[in-house]
């Protein structure tokens, strides 16, 4: 028995919980950049590049958690998914601050049964992007930005992602 939410949850001993509306990973991926990746459950991500200007006009305004568009330069060449880690911490975008991934994962009600395999994108440690949640500052684009790498995570079977 596990309540979760506002909702009673009876399951198997054992059993893994699964929420479609939340990416999942079961072992650390290295994501090239460009590329894509295969998560758990059907989930994939990609990485595409494209210049500053070809942002779409309501980028900034359009917050969409399966999408992110992070500085490339500061993500470099690849990027490591993991599950979260004690300690691990962002500055959400849009913030000043920063701020525990576990109390982030509870503000946005992601499922508890959900948050050890929710993927976090790391760059040498640091925390870029929690999947399906939010993005860290420190990645964020600027008006330096030249080159912005586009994040996406969808799970097969859904409609478009490209």
């Amino acid at each position: 028995l596990r309540v979760d939410y506002g909702w009673l949850w009876i399951e198997r001993q054992g059993a893994r919980p699964t929420a479609a509306d939340w990416p999942a990973l079961d072992a650390p991926v290295t994501l090239a950049i460009p590329g894509d990746a295969a998560l758990a459950d059907g989930w994939r991500v990609a990485a595409r590049l494209l210049a500053r200007a070809a942002l779409p006009a309501d980028w900034a305004q359009a917050a969409q958690p399966r999408l992110a568009y992070l500085d490339a330069a500061r993500l470099g060449a690849s990027a490591l998914l993991r599950a979260r880690q004690r300690g691990d911490w962002l500055v959400p975008l849009g913030m000043i601050g920063r701020q525990k991934v576990s109390d982030l994962l509870i503000n946005a009600r992601a499922p508890a049964a959900c948050r050890e395999r929710l993927p976090l994108l790391t760059v040498q440690g640091q925390v870029a992007w929690v999947l399906g949640v939010r993005s860290d500052q420190r990645y964020a684009v600027t008006e330096h930005t030249e080159q912005v790498c586009a994040l996406r995570v969808w799970r097969e079977g859904e409609g478009d992602h490209d």
